[in-house]
């Protein structure tokens, strides 16, 4: 990604959709989500410097569109899907209608849909979703969306250079396939398999792994040997056993609660029971509602007075993600 192009092509975005005059007094304000705490922190903590100085290179040349400034607004998206929907409230109850993703195909899956229905029901305070890193191919093609640009070249197009690279290797190489466990990395591990495939079907594929990212969505509720540890809500979902965990044979129990989402897009793969207006809201509550009775029995188990997914909205993490270890320390004197 070249960042000067970024805060040049956000000047030119803001022109167009809001009208903006050269050398307006206020800012151009661009919201940049990425995870600022928890495992995943330093990467965006990085990208965020970066976007920084870039914006600040641009404001001392003399802006965009003839001396407007831009400003760089950071939200802690958490690298969830869940949180990065949060965040995207806030930034649109803020005014802002420019917005930088960082790392996570499946944050970009979840805030494309969540920006298609506000721009649909909010035409007036439409968002721009701008993707710097974010590289599952669905995105620009099959899920494409005109809110949504991405600098990067997609998965398919990484593995498609690095398979050539390979293809072209003497003898019969042996490829051992790494890739973190979430929609990036089983696209890269999807995409490397084919290609090889087509063109070296010689070459082996001696292992595909994938890497827990040690995360839980949402709440853990953790049990060591009938005793009860408290309950985890955020990173790094750690817990001191000393004391607790014995010699031999452990019992640990972990109770998770996740989110509604995936019930309710779970539900949407049935016929519909009620009527929604495309922006989402209900067009005329249900009889049984109305008359105070309770919901008839039938494939769906929820029902809402807004349509907040569909059938093919991604679905959110959930449950005990992992990995779970347990992992010893000793005192050193210092």
């Amino acid at each position: 990604m070249n960042a000067k192009r970024f805060c040049n092509l956000v000047g030119a975005i803001a022109s167009l959709l809001t009208g903006l005059s050269a050398g307006a007094a206020d800012p151009v304000k661009i919201a940049h989500i990425d995870p600022l705490s928890g495992p995943f922190a330093l990467v965006g903590e990085s990208l965020s410097r970066i976007l920084q100085a870039s914006v600040d290179d641009v404001n001392a040349r003399g802006g965009v569109l003839g001396g407007t400034k831009l400003e760089l607004v950071n939200f802690d998206g958490k690298g969830s899907a869940q949180e990065s929907i949060v965040v995207l409230k806030q930034i649109v109850d803020a005014g802002i209608h420019y917005v930088s993703l960082g790392s996570g195909s499946h944050v970009a899956h979840a805030l494309v849909d969540a920006i298609n229905k506000h721009n649909v029901r909010n035409p007036e305070q439409a968002v721009v979703l701008l993707n710097i890193s974010a590289q599952d191919p669905p995105l620009t093609n099959e899920k494409c969306s005109y809110w949504h640009f991405r600098w990067e070249a997609n998965t398919d197009m990484r593995v498609n250079a690095l398979t050539d690279f390979i293809g072209k290797q003497k003898g019969v190489p042996k490829v051992y396939l790494i890739n973190q466990d979430y929609a990036f990395g089983q696209a890269i591990s999807r995409a490397a398999k084919e290609m090889l495939a087509a063109k070296r079907p010689d070459i082996r594929i001696v292992g595909d792994d994938f890497v827990a990212l040690g995360k839980v969505k949402n709440f853990a509720r953790v049990k060591l040997n009938g005793r009860d540890l408290g309950i985890l809500w955020k990173a790094p979902f750690r817990l001191d056993v000393t004391g607790v965990v014995k010699p031999g044979a452990n019992t640990l129990d972990v109770e998770v609660t996740n989110l509604w989402p995936n019930r309710l897009i779970g539900d949407e793969q049935q016929p519909p029971e009620v009527d929604y207006a495309p922006g989402g809201e209900i067009r005329k509550l249900p009889a049984w509602l109305v008359a105070g009775k309770p919901k008839p029995k039938s494939k769906r188990y929820t029902f809402a007075t807004w349509r907040f997914y569909d059938k093919d909205s991604p679905l959110l993490e959930s449950g005990l993600i992992g990995p779970v270890a347990i992992r010893s320390a000793k005192p050193v004197k210092l």
